[in-house]
């Protein structure tokens, strides 16, 4: 039984939009998902909440994973490309930490010392100690040499050198 929405009444349709009339006065996003719970797409006053979009027949909405914007289950959402914080679902990819602004940007870094090796990141090591080879920053630090490991980069120490100086007298 739908009806639940009795004080928005839909007007028109607009490039797909249904616009509604609340209390005398126009508005946009009218739904009327049968349920007074607002948080999954459709408020308690019938308005498409943001970041959600509804079908043509106003009765069922659903977040974008794509748009931007994070709501409902997504975890992130800035794009589908992948391989940037963002995954093609909406989720957190493995080695980054998204913001968790809800309907807003969500904004993806990496995790340095998480031992996962992402973007910018030039060694990570596993921890964040400094003097190992990676330090704080995940940066490789002077005279080390960093490579690929099952379980984080691996850095190598430097060798010793013999340094001859001569000097002239």
């Amino acid at each position: 039984m739908r009806a639940l929405c009795a004080a928005t009444v839909p007007v028109r349709s607009v490039r797909g939009l249904v616009h509604a009339r609340v209390r005398g006065r126009a508005c946009g996003g009218y739904c009327d998902d049968g349920n007074l719970e607002s948080g999954d797409g459709c408020s308690r006053g019938c308005q498409v909440e943001c970041g959600y979009t509804c079908r043509a027949s106003r009765d069922a909405c659903e977040t974008v994973c794509g748009d931007g914007l994070r709501a409902g289950t997504e975890e992130c959402d800035g794009n589908s490309a992948g391989g940037d914080g963002y995954s093609s679902t909406c989720e957190v990819e493995a080695g980054w930490t998204c913001s968790m602004a809800t309907c807003g940007r969500t904004w993806c870094s990496e995790v340095c010392g998480d031992g996962l090796h992402v973007r910018s990141e030039e060694c990570d090591d596993g921890d964040r100690e400094g003097y190992d080879g990676s330090s704080y920053y995940c940066s490789v630090e002077c005279g080390y040499t960093c490579t690929g490991g099952e379980d984080g980069d691996l850095c190598s120490a430097p060798t010793e050198r013999s340094v001859f100086v001569t000097t002239d007298l």
